[in-house]
Protein backbone atom coordinates (compact mmCIF):
# COMPACT_ATOMS: atom_id res chain seq x y z
CA UNK A 1 0.00 0.00 0.00
CA UNK A 2 1.21 3.35 -0.87
CA UNK A 3 2.12 5.95 2.49
CA UNK A 4 -1.30 7.80 2.49
CA UNK A 5 -3.65 6.35 4.48
CA UNK A 6 -6.78 4.79 3.79
CA UNK A 7 -9.43 7.46 5.40
CA UNK A 8 -7.33 10.28 4.07
CA UNK A 9 -8.13 8.78 0.71
CA UNK A 10 -12.00 8.71 1.81
CA UNK A 11 -11.68 11.97 2.91
CA UNK A 12 -9.61 13.50 -0.29
CA UNK A 13 -12.48 12.25 -2.77
CA UNK A 14 -15.07 13.33 -0.48
CA UNK A 15 -13.62 16.54 -0.61
CA UNK A 16 -13.11 16.33 -4.59
CA UNK A 17 -16.95 15.17 -4.86
CA UNK A 18 -18.24 18.30 -2.91
CA UNK A 19 -15.85 20.53 -5.12
CA UNK A 20 -17.00 19.43 -8.27
CA UNK A 21 -20.59 19.98 -7.06
CA UNK A 22 -20.39 23.02 -6.19
CA UNK A 23 -19.07 24.02 -9.24
CA UNK A 24 -21.56 22.10 -11.09
CA UNK A 25 -24.15 23.94 -8.77
CA UNK A 26 -22.89 27.20 -9.35
CA UNK A 27 -22.84 26.97 -13.39
CA UNK A 28 -26.38 26.03 -13.55
CA UNK A 29 -27.44 29.29 -11.11
CA UNK A 30 -27.44 32.18 -13.65
CA UNK A 31 -24.62 34.90 -11.98
CA UNK A 32 -25.49 38.34 -11.14
CA UNK A 33 -22.43 39.34 -13.64
CA UNK A 34 -23.55 37.78 -16.82
CA UNK A 35 -24.22 40.56 -19.46
CA UNK A 36 -27.62 41.99 -19.28
CA UNK A 37 -29.43 42.57 -22.29
CA UNK A 38 -30.23 45.96 -20.99
CA UNK A 39 -28.41 48.83 -19.73
CA UNK A 40 -29.67 51.23 -17.01
CA UNK A 41 -28.41 54.29 -19.03
CA UNK A 42 -29.14 53.22 -22.71
CA UNK A 43 -32.10 51.12 -22.83
CA UNK A 44 -32.23 48.43 -24.65
CA UNK A 45 -29.31 47.11 -26.83
CA UNK A 46 -29.32 47.12 -30.52
CA UNK A 47 -30.37 43.50 -31.08
CA UNK A 48 -33.42 43.89 -28.83
CA UNK A 49 -34.42 46.72 -31.54
CA UNK A 50 -35.36 44.26 -34.00
CA UNK A 51 -37.78 42.29 -32.00
CA UNK A 52 -39.34 45.91 -31.24
CA UNK A 53 -39.47 47.15 -34.39
CA UNK A 54 -40.80 43.96 -36.06
CA UNK A 55 -43.78 44.11 -33.46
CA UNK A 56 -44.31 47.94 -33.89
CA UNK A 57 -44.85 47.10 -37.83
CA UNK A 58 -47.30 44.16 -36.82
CA UNK A 59 -49.28 46.96 -35.18
CA UNK A 60 -48.67 48.95 -38.80
CA UNK A 61 -50.00 46.18 -40.31
CA UNK A 62 -53.06 45.81 -38.19
CA UNK A 63 -53.91 49.90 -37.99
CA UNK A 64 -53.78 49.78 -41.76
CA UNK A 65 -56.02 47.03 -41.71
CA UNK A 66 -58.25 48.73 -39.48
CA UNK A 67 -58.03 51.65 -41.94
CA UNK A 68 -58.86 50.12 -44.59
CA UNK A 69 -61.65 49.17 -43.41
CA UNK A 70 -63.29 52.32 -41.85
CA UNK A 71 -66.64 52.33 -44.32
CA UNK A 72 -65.93 55.21 -47.20
CA UNK A 73 -69.67 57.15 -46.52
CA UNK A 74 -68.88 59.89 -44.54
CA UNK A 75 -72.31 60.02 -43.17
CA UNK A 76 -73.27 62.50 -40.63
CA UNK A 77 -71.37 64.49 -38.11
CA UNK A 78 -70.56 63.28 -35.02
CA UNK A 79 -70.20 66.35 -32.44
CA UNK A 80 -67.67 67.69 -30.49
CA UNK A 81 -64.93 64.54 -30.58
CA UNK A 82 -65.09 64.19 -34.35
CA UNK A 83 -64.58 68.15 -34.05
CA UNK A 84 -61.58 67.82 -31.69
CA UNK A 85 -59.73 65.40 -33.75
CA UNK A 86 -60.70 67.60 -37.32
CA UNK A 87 -59.23 70.32 -35.50
CA UNK A 88 -56.10 68.61 -34.38
CA UNK A 89 -55.25 67.31 -38.01
CA UNK A 90 -55.66 70.29 -39.39
CA UNK A 91 -53.59 72.15 -36.35
CA UNK A 92 -51.17 69.94 -37.38
CA UNK A 93 -51.36 70.58 -41.11
CA UNK A 94 -53.16 73.25 -42.51
CA UNK A 95 -53.85 72.22 -45.83
CA UNK A 96 -55.34 68.98 -44.28
CA UNK A 97 -59.35 69.52 -43.42
CA UNK A 98 -61.26 66.56 -42.54
CA UNK A 99 -64.64 67.21 -41.76
CA UNK A 100 -66.09 66.14 -38.55
CA UNK A 101 -67.77 62.53 -39.62
CA UNK A 102 -67.24 59.76 -37.88
CA UNK A 103 -65.62 57.74 -40.75
CA UNK A 104 -63.13 60.82 -40.95
CA UNK A 105 -62.50 60.83 -37.03
CA UNK A 106 -61.91 56.93 -37.00
CA UNK A 107 -59.57 57.25 -40.47
CA UNK A 108 -57.40 60.11 -38.85
CA UNK A 109 -57.02 58.57 -35.56
CA UNK A 110 -55.73 55.54 -36.65
CA UNK A 111 -53.39 57.61 -39.32
CA UNK A 112 -51.79 59.48 -36.22
CA UNK A 113 -51.49 56.05 -34.78
CA UNK A 114 -49.63 55.37 -37.61
CA UNK A 115 -47.36 57.92 -37.42
CA UNK A 116 -47.00 57.84 -34.04
CA UNK A 117 -45.99 54.38 -34.33
CA UNK A 118 -43.83 55.41 -37.52
CA UNK A 119 -41.93 57.50 -35.17
CA UNK A 120 -41.18 54.80 -32.22
CA UNK A 121 -39.80 52.27 -34.87
CA UNK A 122 -37.71 55.25 -37.12
CA UNK A 123 -36.16 56.68 -33.70
CA UNK A 124 -35.63 52.64 -32.51
CA UNK A 125 -33.49 52.33 -36.26
CA UNK A 126 -31.59 55.34 -35.62
CA UNK A 127 -30.28 54.14 -32.96
CA UNK A 128 -28.81 50.97 -34.85
CA UNK A 129 -26.91 52.64 -37.43
CA UNK A 130 -25.55 50.93 -40.10
CA UNK A 131 -28.17 48.24 -39.99
CA UNK A 132 -30.10 48.18 -43.69
CA UNK A 133 -33.08 45.99 -42.05
CA UNK A 134 -33.81 49.00 -39.57
CA UNK A 135 -33.66 51.32 -42.44
CA UNK A 136 -35.57 49.79 -44.54
CA UNK A 137 -37.97 49.40 -41.89
CA UNK A 138 -38.44 52.88 -40.55
CA UNK A 139 -38.88 53.82 -44.88
CA UNK A 140 -41.52 51.27 -44.93
CA UNK A 141 -43.14 53.01 -41.84
CA UNK A 142 -43.13 56.49 -43.02
CA UNK A 143 -44.57 55.38 -46.12
CA UNK A 144 -47.52 53.67 -44.04
CA UNK A 145 -48.20 57.02 -42.08
CA UNK A 146 -47.95 59.81 -45.59
CA UNK A 147 -50.83 57.13 -46.96
CA UNK A 148 -52.36 57.05 -43.56
CA UNK A 149 -52.37 60.79 -43.61
CA UNK A 150 -53.75 61.52 -47.01
CA UNK A 151 -56.44 58.91 -46.24
CA UNK A 152 -57.36 61.24 -43.76
CA UNK A 153 -56.66 64.16 -45.79
CA UNK A 154 -59.34 63.20 -48.28
CA UNK A 155 -61.59 62.17 -46.24
CA UNK A 156 -64.84 63.24 -47.23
Amino acid sequence: MSGVHPMRAVIAGLAAGVFAAGIIACASVPSAQQAPTTSPRTGPMPGDNRDEITRLMADIDREKADQAAVPESAGASCGADCQAVADAVHANDNACSPPPTQTCTDMCKLGTTICETKDKICNLASQMRGDQWAADKCTDATTSCTNAHDKCCTCH
